[in-house]
């Protein structure tokens, strides 16, 4: 028989007896370890708040050591080294923060927020093929609309990783084809790599579907007349 024993405050503590077919089993003595899972994730949450509280603060060193603390005790817990990875990200040190960023990517490798910031480290480390391979594992069922990408593509034109930045720009347009800025800036990104008749394409693509008013219609118009 297998016998269980469970009681509040106490871990369960289970075990096998042998019953005999006559008589009385002999009396059984059952000890009870005190059961500190909800008295510990009590204590953690304390910790994460206070990690919290002091990022919030711009106090990051101090922030990772209390979300350090969280992970020494339970390094099962892989999302706290998103919270880590901020720290490293607003200290300026890109390397640590993609080292925890990839660790937060194996219990979740499509999540959207985690990769975006880890594209955005990739680039200030100036590694846009990594950014590439972030952004490629974003799913097109999380992208609402175009703005996470194209945010991403105006980094790189702002690096001039221009071959990248088109890249991007090539699956923002395929997966938003209406909305007009994209065309802009892949436009912007391809008179940089000399390719001219797309750039007049996509300069003209946005000149014809962008509100009247947009800031960067009379620059595209200028560009375009430019152009052979």
């Amino acid at each position: 028989w297998t016998v269980r024993v469970q009681a509040e405050g106490f871990a369960v503590n289970q075990f096998d007896i042998t019953v005999p077919e006559k008589g009385r089993a002999d009396d059984l003595e059952v000890k009870m370890a005190v059961d500190r899972t909800a008295e510990q994730t009590k204590e953690l949450q304390a910790v994460l708040s206070k990690g919290d509280e002091l990022f919030k603060a711009g106090k990051y060193g101090e922030a990772r050591a209390e979300y350090e603390k969280v992970l020494t005790a339970r390094p099962d817990l892989l999302a706290i080294h998103r919270s880590i990875a901020y720290t490293y990200g607003r200290e300026g040190n890109h390397a640590k923060a993609l080292e925890h960023l990839d660790i937060a990517l194996k219990e979740d490798p499509h999540n959207l927020e985690i990769l975006r910031l880890a594209a955005a480290s990739a680039l200030e480390m100036a590694a846009p093929d990594r950014a590439l391979a972030y952004v490629g594992e974003i799913q097109d069922s999380d992208l609402m609309d175009p703005d996470v990408l194209m945010n991403v593509s105006i980094t790189m034109l702002q690096k001039n990783f221009n071959p990248a930045a088109i890249t991007v720009l090539d699956r923002v347009i395929s997966r938003f084809p209406t909305a007009p800025l994209p065309y802009y800036l892949r436009g912007m990104a391809r008179v940089r790599t000399k390719d001219e008749a797309g750039a007049k394409e996509d300069l003209q693509k946005f000149i014809d579907i962008a509100p009247p008013d947009s800031p960067q219609i009379e620059q595209a118009k200028k560009i375009l007349g430019g152009l052979k």
